[in-house]
């Protein structure tokens, strides 16, 4: 009876090993396919898309033009977007008096109510969009969240950066590069 025990305790062991290196190994092989098919995008006219926010107005991308758009996508069901979602309102302070310089969060495949509360808890102040069917999220290519993107004030498609950002620092270090000078 005490050797059943051990060689059950072994084979969960085993099984539960098993479980989390195969999460692992699709998750990398999700965002090398991410990586992969969206160079493709990088340095074209990002794909264009309408999305309504959380008061019910709709939201065009290309009606942006002339504006350096950076675009996050996410769900309040991933750990590490809600991790970075400060880094973010921090960024929207910033941003939001400027009038070359947009910030829009896309939530992926959640109901509005259920973002609205989960905005509301946490006292965010930044546009929220909605793509419950992934309407953008396809087009974006988007495999894992959270991924960012960067449009250029032409409409192009600059940055594609999946994964968390660790604090606004590294926000920051990531979009220097693209980010027109302060008016």
């Amino acid at each position: 009876m005490k050797g059943m025990n051990i060689f059950n305790a072994k084979a969960f062991f085993k099984m539960a090993l098993l479980t989390v290196l195969t999460a692992v190994i699709a998750a990398g092989a999700a965002c090398a396919i991410t990586q992969n098919n969206v160079v493709e995008l990088v340095n074209r006219p990002a794909p264009d898309f309408t999305l309504k926010d959380l008061n019910g107005n709709n939201v065009r991308l290309s009606g942006l033009l002339g504006k350096t758009v950076l675009i996050n996508f996410w769900a309040t069901t991933c750990p590490p977007c809600v991790t970075e979602m400060p880094i973010f309102q921090k960024l929207y302070n910033e941003w939001k008096d400027r009038g070359d310089v947009l910030f829009l969060s896309i939530n992926l495949g959640e109901d509005a109510e259920k973002v609205r509360l989960f905005v509301e808890r946490r006292n965010y102040s930044f546009p929220i969009l909605l793509d419950a069917d992934w309407q953008a999220g396809r087009v974006y290519q988007i495999h894992y969240t959270p991924t960012s993107c960067l449009v250029d004030n032409q409409g192009v498609l600059r940055l594609f950066s999946v994964g968390a950002f660790p604090d606004k620092a590294a926000l920051d270090k990531k979009l220097a590069g693209f980010m027109p000078a302060q008016p």
